[in-house]
């Protein structure tokens, strides 16, 4: 049986997608988790389930709370193909440790590292710019990627470009404009049966993004959505409204959040569908396990 994960991580996204193929399943693995919070930790989840390859991996943006365990994850399996926001980030050491902190720095090094480890060994692709085919078929389940689309401009990717033009001196305005446009350049992938959709991940994308994309793809009603920026709507970013979730009739709302953000924000969670089923991967005792 097929079947979605979200795995109770803390304030992380880690969700892997079990999708059956007959006498075969193939494994899509959205986002590794944090460092940070070790429960479940990805490679472990991945052996108890039994899973040999991993058939694709998404990294949907390169906050730490998303990229966790992709590096291990990816060491620990053969991965077929991935999807990746960027190439390499190209600033050298002496701008990162200047205009990062050490637990920036250190993100962007890791990234760097997911990227190179994947680059030597499967088929990689990134959405900025955007280089791959866009939709993934296994069986009968198609997973698209709603956003960005072919020829989205990265403003993030763009800072970068900037920073290694500009003086160091002159460039920490430059790194904080990309450090917080982070969260936008989220991907946003739609898995469908038959016509059917089943299952929204948004990532940490801007609501402005999940509905245009729903509304270019056509998408009127989706079975589960998995709730963008772990519930939350702050720093004045809008991650979702109730009109654009309520828009898409889901029966089910999972949001990705630890104990603390539940306690601050269950009622934002609790009013963004007030008919769909809410579930917080923190209340679950390690995951949930929602078939397809």
């Amino acid at each position: 049986m097929s079947c979605f994960y979200a795995l109770n991580a803390g304030k992380a996204d880690c969700l892997v997608l079990r999708l059956s193929l007959g006498k075969e399943m193939a494994t899509v693995v959205v986002d590794g988790g944090t460092r940070r919070d070790l429960r479940n930790p990805l490679p472990c989840f991945l052996k108890e389930l039994g899973v040999s390859q991993i058939d694709l991996m998404i990294l949907t943006h390169i906050h730490q709370d998303h990229q966790g365990f992709l590096l291990e994850t990816s060491q620990t399996f053969p991965v077929k193909e991935a999807v990746l926001p960027y190439p390499p980030i190209p600033l050298p050491v002496e701008k990162l440790d200047a205009l990062y902190s050490q637990k920036q720095a250190a993100n962007l090094r890791a990234y760097n590292a997911l990227y190179h480890s994947l680059e030597r060994t499967c088929h990689l692709y990134t959405t900025y710019p955007f280089t791959g085919p866009g939709q993934y078929v296994f069986g009968e389940y198609t997973l698209t990627c709603l956003y960005p689309q072919l020829g989205t401009v990265s403003p993030v990717w763009g800072t970068y470009q900037r920073i290694l033009e500009t003086p160091t001196e002159d460039a920490q305005a430059i790194a904080d404009q990309g450090r917080g446009a982070i969260n936008g350049d989220s991907s946003l992938w739609l898995l469908e049966k038959g016509g059917e959709a089943l299952l929204l991940l948004c990532g940490d994308g801007l609501d402005l993004h999940v509905a245009q994309s729903c509304r270019r793809h056509a998408v009127g009603q989706v079975g589960i959505i998995k709730l963008s920026h772990h519930g939350r709507n702050d720093k004045g970013r809008v991650y979702y409204t109730p009109q654009t979730i309520q828009s898409l009739h889901p029966h089910t709302v999972v949001v990705s959040a630890d104990e603390t953000v539940s306690a601050l924000y269950r009622s934002q969670f609790q009013s963004v569908a007030p008919k769909a089923k809410l579930l917080v991967t923190c209340e679950a005792e390690r995951f949930y396990a929602l078939p397809l």
